[in-house]
């Protein structure tokens, strides 16, 4: 700040006379006679604590939903707006026999029979249009998933939408019912 002039903002951790530790922000600026030197410089450090404290608890609490959803026996399938899968769980990959990496990013329709893959895309508009948040897919029609080796079977999903960020997130849950 006293080199560049330019004010600053940083974060640290300030020992305590017990010796404890506390987490700061700090920020000032530098006011400068007509000379070039410095005249007075003034801040603020405030004490951070609580906001670090919740951070680090939505840490916590977003590593436990992460091994919730991915430990769930039920297959837990999200997809972006343009059917990309997003996320496949250690349940989908048990029920469709595919590993998370060989389907992220591919398009949701390989986990269906192609004669129902129309039908889906009109149904996933409808859906996207409608202002229902979650729907129960096999309350309207039989639902089949294909495995990875080609075979079919029964199942019963629900599917719910989220728009977060202006970005759509269609997610699946699914359970083979053979």
């Amino acid at each position: 700040c006293l080199k560049s002039g330019e004010p600053y903002s940083i974060e640290h951790r300030i020992v305590l006379p017990d010796g404890s530790e506390k987490p700061v922000h700090e920020q000032g600026e530098t006011t400068f006679g007509p000379n070039g030197n410095p005249l007075v410089m003034t801040g603020t450090v405030q004490d951070i604590t609580e906001q670090k404290q919740g951070e680090e608890q939505i840490k916590k609490t977003e590593a436990r939903l992460s091994e919730i959803m991915e430990i769930a026996p039920e297959a837990i399938i999200a997809a972006d707006e343009d059917m990309k899968i997003r996320f496949f769980n250690q349940g989908a990959e048990r029920i469709f026999g595919y590993r998370a990496d060989e389907v992220l990013s591919r398009n949701i329709d390989i986990l269906m029979p192609e004669y129902f893959r129309e039908d889906h895309r009109r149904h996933v508009e409808g859906f996207d249009r409608s202002d229902d948040t979650y729907r129960l897919m096999d309350r309207r029609q039989e639902i089949l998933g294909l495995k990875k080796d080609g075979t079919e079977f029964p199942a019963s999903a629900s599917v719910s939408k989220l728009e977060v960020g202006g970005e759509k997130i269609f997610t699946l849950m699914l359970q083979d019912i053979t």
